[in-house]
């Protein structure tokens, strides 16, 4: 998840309403009363360089939001309550986090640096570190197995080619390199009622399945309906994918065969795609705009609205953030 900030950093959080609202247009959702989420509270944060927020990840035990500002070389570690900045880690350009609360341990992507970065959970110093590529990006976390997928590779150092890293957990050991056609590689989701990873292949604009067990790539899907898939979300119960475009599309996808079943229309500048399966909702974060669909049935979602993010309520200065 990406977002844009300057001077006036700050972090919004929302909250589900109890009342569904009615289809809305996209583009007019701000003004509608029958908002799917509202905002629930902001931080605001130290001062930070021009630059993104990419993933998040929280220690309920100790009540923390770890957060990454791409351009500051650090995590920032939030009070999830009060929003207070207790404490930094060194990570030259954080992308993704892992917290695995059963061994207290913290696992960041560094993009600048091409590795994947352990702390300790209590201390928060670092007790690790796991050579991958420049790039090193989105992951993927296989609970049964312990094991970290990690996209790294490709544009950043020449190649033509991506890998998808196969890193234990449990020994901070990389045990093997899926080598993956395409360039650039983005956001994966992981299967729990089968070995199945999907990849967004955003270079190549495909789907790439990778069997969990073997370790090998079993389908590619090219995507039709959008351009540039970023964001990915699973609902493993319906058997459906989520690709969330920047070309401002999710595609709904069948995660049998690949078919495309819907297109929504989405804000521009999607970075992540979440599906409630309580709700049976999609959440799409955009630039300045969250947008909320629900399931109707089986291969149709329609829009509940969108919310404006912190990127519209704070632009005093008319910079982007």
């Amino acid at each position: 998840m990406k977002f844009s900030f300057a001077a006036c950093a700050a972090l919004t959080g929302f909250v589900l309403t109890l009342s569904a609202g009615s289809q809305v247009n996209p583009e007019k959702a701000q003004d509608s009363k029958d908002q799917p989420l509202r905002i629930a509270g902001t931080f605001s944060l130290p001062t930070l360089k021009e630059g993104n927020f990419d993933h998040f990840a929280v220690d309920l035990k100790r009540n923390r939001l770890f957060v990454t500002p791409e351009q500051d070389g650090m995590v920032l570690v939030l009070d999830a309550s009060s929003g207070e900045a207790i404490h930094k880690l060194a990570v030259q350009k954080p992308h993704a986090i892992l917290y695995r609360s059963d061994i207290d341990r913290l696992y960041v992507t560094d993009g600048l640096d091409g590795s994947v970065r352990v702390f300790d959970g209590q201390s928060y110093q670092q007790v690790a570190r796991v050579p991958v590529l420049k790039d090193a990006d989105a992951i993927g976390y296989d609970i049964s197995k312990k094991m970290l997928y990690v996209a790294n590779g490709g544009k950043d150092v020449g190649e033509k080619v991506s890998h998808l890293s196969v890193i234990d957990t449990d020994s901070n050991q990389k045990k093997q390199d899926i080598v993956i056609e395409g360039e650039t590689l983005e956001a994966m989701a992981l299967d729990a009622y089968r070995p199945r990873l999907y990849l967004n292949d955003t270079a190549k604009n495909s789907l790439v399945v990778v069997n969990r067990y073997t370790h090998s790539k079993i389908a590619e899907w090219p995507i039709t309906s959008c351009k540039g898939n970023v964001a990915i979300a699973l609902d493993e119960q319906r058997q459906r994918l989520f690709l969330g475009c920047r070309s401002n599309q999710i595609v709904v996808l069948d995660s049998n065969t690949g078919a495309e079943v819907q297109k929504l229309e989405i804000h521009g500048g999607v970075d992540d795609v979440i599906y409630d399966l309580v709700s049976r909702r999609i959440y799409a974060s955009g630039d300045g705009y969250i947008d909320v669909f629900s399931q109707s049935d089986l291969n149709h979602y329609v829009s509940l609205g969108s919310v404006a993010t912190g990127v519209t309520l704070c632009r005093q200065d008319k910079r982007q953030w």
